[in-house]
């Protein structure tokens, strides 16, 4: 495990990354870039960004993405959080369509390098603070109700009650994206800290939850 110092920060003009311990293993690395993804709407639609090559990177695709912020509609001027948020893409995206700030968490250390340099390389990296640190440490930590907490763990790992207990104080609007073949067990979790998801959508292998707060 690599050890992050709490105090440590890199810092760009505008952006900073925000280390934190974890007691959690950085993901599993690859060999470096191995390819693009295109922003779908918004004021930087059209632009790409990189990914490295991390096996539980699993980028949401274009069709869920634009699925998921058509359901959101108006986000201009909301704060989200982008948890377990490994390329980014979800967090840039809405930034493009109008977010106000993005919390990116990341515990990848090369994701979070990888995050920072396509905020600036798009000019919104005063838009843009990234946690480099597990997630139940994050919102451990966290005090702010974001408007939006978009949540994307890999698929191989199971939602913890720890976890799940520590998102549940934190969103106006909450969006799980899950396997199905694990629809059942989540379900059961995510019911017992949430209640039922206010809306539901299966895309392929994916299951997106959205539970917004009345």
């Amino acid at each position: 495990m690599e050890s992050e110092n709490l105090n440590r920060r890199w810092h760009t003009k505008n952006c900073q990354v925000v280390f934190r311990e974890s007691r959690q293993n950085q993901r599993n690395q690859g060999s470096g870039i191995v390819g693009i993804l295109r922003i779908d709407g918004g004021f930087l639609k059209g632009r790409y960004i990189k990914f490295p090559d991390f096996k539980d990177v699993r980028p949401i695709t274009s069709y869920i993405k634009k699925a998921v912020f058509d359901i959101l509609g108006d986000i201009k001027g909301f704060y989200f959080a982008d948890v377990f948020c490994g390329s980014g893409i979800f967090g840039i995206e809405a930034i493009s369509r109008g977010a106000e700030k993005v919390i990116f968490v990341e515990r990848s250390k090369t994701l979070c390098k990888s995050i920072l340099e396509n905020l600036v390389d798009l000019g919104i990296e005063s838009r843009g603070e990234i946690f480099c640190t597990d997630a139940e440490n994050f919102f451990q930590k966290n005090d702010r109700v974001f408007d939006v907490v978009f949540v994307d763990p890999p698929f191989r790992q199971k939602l913890s009650d720890h976890l799940m207990e520590k998102i549940a104080g934190s969103y106006k609007v909450l969006v799980i994206r899950r396997h199905k073949s694990t629809m059942a067990q989540d379900i059961n979790l995510m019911n017992s800290f949430f209640g039922g998801a206010s809306d539901k959508r299966i895309y392929s292998d994916s299951v997106i939850y959205f539970f917004f707060r009345s």
